[in-house]
């Protein structure tokens, strides 16, 4: 694209996505919420009685509640 919307390059401080160093409790508690809501719609999906390969490799995952820290945030 040219003219006014024409996209930057990173090295010249364009489209760069700045993340803290550290994440806010705000923010973990948000990703806790979205694996916890994952799990549920992993075991809902289970208990109907489906078997896929899909479902199969996504219940060899583990839970929220078994990850450590560095794996949900990282």
């Amino acid at each position: 694209m040219f003219g006014a919307f024409r996209p930057s390059f990173v090295a010249q401080s364009g489209l760069l996505w700045k993340n803290p160093f550290r994440m806010s409790a705000t923010r973990k508690a948000n990703v806790r919420k979205r694996l916890k809501d994952v799990d549920q719609v992993i075991s809902t999906v289970a208990q109907s009685g489906v078997e896929c390969k899909a479902l199969t490799e996504a219940l060899a995952l583990p839970k929220e509640s078994e990850m450590l820290p560095r794996e949900k945030y990282t």
